[in-house]
């Protein structure tokens, strides 16, 4: 069968197109397991707790910060060649930190190099779910994102069995090794909807000099900020605070991490759903509710 031809007949399933979003961004949220590499690291490298906490740090700066590049890359590449430069430098920051002994190159190779890649990667398949579904899509790019939250249920227990059997740096090259691989045999199935992608190629809305003298543009940003900040911040301290602070063993401390991430998949979807039928600005205030109530109930 000819490849094209292949290509096509899947991506006329938009359901398939999710699934394989689904796998793409799991592979892609491994960052969200961290906190079980850190501990390893500090013993293989004799880098303090502060120490390992800063390639996560930077992971996250270079992520954010390259993912307006990647909006442009997808607008002139498209979204499969854009997924695939996302998936090699993912794959490199990972080989490259577990090639590296010394903590200035860790901090570049998984932080920059890493970060940059998830940066290009993370809005494919959110690209791709909102194009095939104009009538869900909050529940579609939900979906596509429930594979970044729900990661740590997969990628923590299998990086805690990689290291006890390999080491930490071995285990890392595995990773990074898989997922460009899984990250390559998928992107050429990624592309959005052809009515869609001219429209794009088109331009149409705001221009980025009116979005960024918008106020709502700035509200939702900062927005953004709040609601991903302690998210993001518990996520790189869980399996070491499970540790150290709860007693947990390194068993329990890995089970914590999953259950983390598979509560911060499954809410995705559901507030994408939430979002289609109650609209941007509800759906907004009962995510602030039910943070507001969480940190209540943890004081």
């Amino acid at each position: 069968m000819n490849i094209n031809t292949g290509i096509k007949d899947y991506v006329n399933n938009r359901w398939v197109l999710l699934v394989i979003g689904v796998i793409v961004n799991a592979c892609l949220g491994t960052v969200y397991s961290w906190s079980v590499f850190r501990e390893p690291l500090e013993q293989a490298l004799g880098i303090t707790a502060a120490e390992s906490g800063l390639p996560y740090s930077v992971f996250l700066a270079a992520f954010a910060f390259s993912m307006p590049v990647a909006g442009m890359l997808m607008d002139r590449l498209g979204t499969r060649a854009t997924l695939l430069i996302g998936g090699v430098l993912v794959g490199s920051g990972w080989i490259s930190a577990g090639l590296i002994t010394g903590f200035v190159p860790l901090v570049f190779a998984y932080g920059v190099v890493g970060g940059m890649g998830v940066g290009f990667a993370y809005g494919v398949p959110i690209a791709v779910a909102g194009s095939w579904f104009p009538d869900r899509r909050g529940l579609a790019m939900g979906v596509a994102l429930a594979g970044f939250g729900v990661s740590p249920f997969v990628t923590a227990p299998l990086a805690e069995l990689l290291i006890v059997r390999f080491g930490v740096q071995t285990a890392m090259i595995q990773l990074g090794v898989s997922f460009i691989v899984v990250i390559a045999v998928l992107s050429p199935f990624l592309q959005r909807r052809a009515d869609h992608a001219h429209a794009a190629a088109r331009g149409g809305g705001m221009s980025p000099r009116q979005m960024m003298g918008s106020k709502s543009f700035y509200g939702l940003w900062i927005c953004y900020v709040i609601g991903t900040l302690a998210g993001l911040t518990a996520i790189g301290m869980t399996a070491p605070f499970g540790r150290q602070v709860a007693g947990l063993s390194v068993p329990a401390a890995t089970v914590a991490v999953s259950a983390f991430g598979v509560l911060n998949g499954l809410g995705r979807p559901v507030f994408g759903s939430v979002h289609d039928a109650l609209g941007t600005r509800t759906s907004v205030m009962l995510s602030f509710v039910i943070i507001a109530a969480g940190a209540g109930v943890s004081l």
